[in-house]
C-alpha cells in the first residue's frame, strides 16, 4: 500500500506540461469496478472488472482506412460476472436470469475530426464464456474474504463457449457552450454490434456540464483540477444476447427469454486533481432485461484513469 501511495504521489509531481500549449498525446492506463453493492443490491450483473491501456495511433503507421485527424488504439482486459436474484438456490428458477460468467479482451480504434466533431470507433470483443471465464471462483474468493454466503448454483452456468462481437459507433458532438463559468457540451450516440456474444442496435446521447469539461477536439492542453458531471440516456434493440438467450454453439444450456427493447440511464462525477490523475463515480439503472423480471437493476462504476 505504501508503495502505491509513492507511485501515485510522483504521478501527480512530475514535470506538467504548460497550460495553453500543443496537446502531446498521453498514454492512460484505466481502472474499472462495476458492482451492484452500490445500488444496495446483489442480483443480475453483479460485478465486472477491466484494465485498460490506450494512447495514440500513429498516423504514419497507421492504415489510411482508418482515417480521421486524430486516432487512437485501446487494448482492455476485464470480466463479468451474472447470477439469478436467488442465489441461495442450489437449482435457480428456470425463469430467472442464468449464472454467467464473461472473459474478454477488447481491441477499439477511436477516431476524432476536429473539423466536423465528429468521433468514431470501431472494436472487436474476443472472449468466452463458461467455467473457463474464472467467474465462479472470483465470486467465491470474494464472498469468502467479505464474509458473505456463498451462491449455490453454480453448476448450472451457461456452458463453455467462446464470444465475439463487433461494434461500431459513432458519436457527432452537437452542442457545446459556456454559461456562469460552466461548460457544458453535448453528444449523440448510435451504435451497431455484430456477434454471438452480443448483437444489437443502440441509441443515445451525453450531456456534460461542469467546471472545465475537457473539450477532446480541441488542440490545447486541459487545463487541472477539472470537476463536472455526466448524464446519458441510451435506447438498445436487442436482437441475440448470450448471456440472456444462453448458448448458440452448444445446445442444453440455461437461458432467457430477454426482452427485446432495453433502456439505461445513468448519472456520473468525475473530478480529476491534475492531467495526470482522473477519478469517477457513475450509477446506472438498467430496465428489465428478460421476461418475468418485475424491476430493473442498477450498478455502481468507479474508474481511475492515470495518464503519463
Amino acid at each position: 500500500m505504501r508503495r502505491l501511495a509513492w507511485l501515485l504521489v510522483l504521478l501527480g509531481s512530475s514535470a506538467a506540461p504548460v497550460w495553453g500549449q500543443p496537446l502531446s498525446e498521453p498514454l492512460r492506463l484505466r481502472l474499472t469496478w462495476e458492482n451492484d453493492l452500490f445500488a444496495g443490491q446483489d442480483r443480475h450483473y453483479t460485478n465486472g472488472l477491466e484494465v485498460s491501456l490506450s494512447g495514440p495511433l500513429d498516423l504514419d503507421c497507421s492504415p489510411a482506412l482508418l482515417g480521421g485527424r486524430r486516432r487512437e488504439w485501446e487494448l482492455a482486459l476485464g470480466q463479468q460476472i451474472y447470477t439469478p436474484g436467488d442465489t441461495s438456490a442450489p437449482t435457480p428458477d428456470p425463469a430467472d436470469r442464468p449464472y454467467a460468467g464473461l472473459a474478454y479482451l477488447r481491441l477499439g480504434v477511436t477516431r476524432r475530426d476536429p473539423t466536423v466533431e465528429v468521433r468514431d470507433r470501431l472494436e472487436l470483443t474476443l472472449g468466452f464464456v463458461g467455467p473457463a471465464s474464472g467467474a465462479e471462483a472470483a465470486q467465491r474468493r470474494v464472498h469468502r474474504l467479505t464474509g458473505s454466503s456463498q451462491t449455490q448454483g453454480w453448476a448450472h452456468q451457461l456452458r463453455q463457449e467462446p464470444a465475439v462481437a463487433l461494434r461500431y459507433t459513432v458519436s457527432p458532438r452537437l452542442a457545446r457552450g459556456q454559461a456562469l463559468g460552466l461548460d457544458a457540451d453535448l453528444t449523440a450516440d448510435l451504435e451497431l454490434a455484430l456477434g454471438n456474444l452480443s448483437t444489437h442496435v443502440r441509441a443515445g446521447g451525453l450531456l456534460r456540464v461542469g467546471l472545465r469539461v475537457p473539450d477532446e477536439y480541441s488542440a490545447v492542453q486541459p487545463t487541472p483540477l477539472r470537476c463536472y458531471l455526466t448524464a446519458s440516456a441510451h435506447v438498445r434493440a436487442v436482437g441475440y444476447d448470450l448471456l440472456l438467450d444462453g448458448n448458440l454453439l452448444r445446445s442444453g444450456g440455461p437461458s432467457a427469454r430477454k426482452q427485446p427493447l432495453v433502456l439505461e440511464l445513468s448519472l456520473g462525477l468525475t473530478v480529476a486533481v491534475s492531467d495526470r490523475l482522473t477519478l469517477s463515480y457513475t450509477h446506472t439503472y438498467r430496465s428489465p432485461q428478460f421476461a418475468g423480471q418485475r424491476r430493473g437493476d442498477q450498478f455502481g462504476s468507479v474508474a481511475l484513469t492515470i495518464s503519463w
